[in-house]
């Protein structure tokens, strides 16, 4: 289970993706997936490189971030993007709701599975703070390279 547990977390994220988000505008969003898979895959590097959090058995990993978070972070960017409205306080509302749930997600597979380790200096909450922190800059970096498509249906419905 311990293997695996990135893998079910990856499969619970895209389900949530197909259940919100419509197949075609999965389609439009595509590189907001990429982006937030890259923005994940830095986190990792991150933390890893300063010896904050690690992940003890990961499946096919990549610089030691297995494979199952990328596609999180797939689903998380998509997800993110469907939902991003044009005005800012919409969006500081998505970062937010978007914060609990990443850092959910973390605490269970932190506590329950114990796929990954925390080092005795980076809480819980330090990491709330840096998920917070990464999902402002995908927004801040979604909208400056893909804003078009992020608000294509908020373009047509104006005119």
């Amino acid at each position: 289970m311990v293997y695996f547990a990135e893998l079910i977390f990856a499969a619970i994220a895209w389900l949530g993706v197909l259940f919100v988000v419509k197949p075609t505008r999965i389609k439009e969003l595509w590189p907001c997936g990429i982006l937030g898979a890259a923005v994940v895959f830095e986190t990792w590097l991150l933390l890893q490189g300063l010896h904050l959090s690690w992940f003890k058995d990961g499946f096919l990993p990549i610089a030691g971030v297995p494979i199952g978070q990328l596609l999180w972070g797939a689903a998380a960017g998509i997800f993110v993007a469907a939902l991003l409205p044009l005005e800012f306080g919409g969006k500081i509302f998505i970062a937010i709701i978007s914060t609990l749930l990443s850092s959910g997600f973390g605490y269970l597979s932190e506590h329950i599975t114990r796929d990954h380790v925390h080092s005795r200096y980076f809480s819980d909450t330090e990491n709330m703070v840096l998920d917070f922190i990464m999902l402002s800059l995908f927004i801040w970096f979604a909208e400056g390279l893909f804003h078009n498509r992020i608000h294509q249906k908020e373009a047509i419905s104006d005119q």
